[in-house]
């Protein structure tokens, strides 16, 4: 983010609350992990951490996917993407999504708005709660990835973020 803007200085306020031991911790973090044959990746397999996994480069993020399943969330949008296919699979809450016999790239989708969003952030997380958070439940022996929505009350998070000057 720009200096100044909302994201930097959330960054600034989370590192003036951590101590010198927990940073020093995140930065033995990885920011890919592996499970078995499942990868996981914050952003994409081809950058771990910045990048948005969507329409026009799901293609080639399942191409620099080492196996046959890879977890992605940094766009906080629930998807589906199997190698070979031009659009995302089509999801539907509660239903379990077949993996059998392909390379799949998904994102559970996550608490909290959509990023970037043209609703503005605040008001495109209070639109998601009213559907609930996204959450998925990934069973490797069935190989099937099922989505499910929790509700969440996005008011404590807002009041936090306006008494830290953040909203």
């Amino acid at each position: 983010g720009a200096p100044g803007s909302l994201d930097v200085r959330s960054l600034e306020l989370a590192r003036e609350r951590l101590g010198d031991d927990e940073i020093a911790w995140m930065r033995t973090r990885r920011p890919a992990a592996r499970r078995g044959d499942v990868r996981c990746w914050h952003g994409s397999p081809r950058n771990p951490v910045h990048e948005y996994v969507g329409p026009s480069n799901a293609a080639a993020c399942l191409a620099a996917q080492h196996g046959p399943l890879g977890l992605v969330a940094h766009t906080h949008v629930a998807a589906a993407w199997r190698q070979g296919e031009r659009r995302p699979a089509a999801i539907a809450r509660g239903e379990p999504l077949d993996l059998a016999g392909g390379k799949w790239l998904l994102n559970p989708g996550a608490v909290g708005a959509p990023v970037p969003s043209r609703a503005g952030w605040w008001d495109a997380l209070d639109a998601q709660a009213a559907e609930g958070a996204s959450w998925l439940l990934l069973d490797l022996e069935a190989q099937t990835a099922t989505w499910h929505r929790a509700p969440f009350d996005p008011a404590p998070a807002r009041a936090r973020a306006r008494a830290l000057g953040l909203e």
